[in-house]
């Protein structure tokens, strides 16, 4: 049976998560930088993504990864579309 967690302590593992997301998929001078749990190091520049199409050309690249999640795919896609000026929620 699974323990019932209070709202201190769901907040305090969205945080964690959410830390752990921004230290896996982060931009860094001019790449967007995935590191991998195993410690690898992955990066795309920043000029290789900066269209929709070339975003998702990464995204389904990057899906064939073993390492990749679905929350660093959906950061991945954040942090391009925002480094661009690319929406990337809401109606397009």
């Amino acid at each position: 049976m699974s323990e019932i967690k209070s709202m201190a302590e769901m907040e305090q593992e969205y945080i964690r998560s959410r830390a752990e997301l921004r230290r896996s998929c982060r931009i860094e001078h001019d790449a967007i930088l995935f590191q991998s749990a195993d410690g690898l190091d992955y990066d795309i520049k920043l000029s290789r993504c900066d269209t929709y199409e070339k975003i998702v050309h990464w995204a389904v690249h990057l899906s064939a990864k073993k390492w990749i999640t679905v929350p660093m795919l959906r950061e991945f896609i954040r942090l391009a579309c925002s480094h661009h000026g690319l929406r990337s929620e809401g109606s397009f």
